[in-house]
């Protein structure tokens, strides 16, 4: 299945939108970020969801770091 994903905003925070194209409105998920914010490991999973026919958002209503620019040293202090 084709999928479509985007950085987004929802308010004032960061997201992550992953979802099937050309599917009807179908079952969506909620995933709220890992410590180490909304990293490639997460998109992946949206990614994965979106392939599988689920609309998924990645949300960091903290505006976190993410490990795609920041050591884990970094995130930890």
């Amino acid at each position: 299945m084709t999928i479509e994903a985007s950085q987004v905003q929802v308010g004032e925070s960061d997201a992550y939108l992953a979802r099937p194209v050309g599917a009807e409105a179908g079952p969506g998920m909620l995933l709220l970020p890992m410590i180490t914010g909304i990293g490639e490991q997460l998109r992946d999973w949206a990614d994965e969801l979106a392939g599988r026919g689920i609309t998924a958002l990645v949300w960091d209503p903290f505006n976190g770091r993410s490990t795609d620019n920041t050591t884990r040293d970094e995130l930890v202090s």
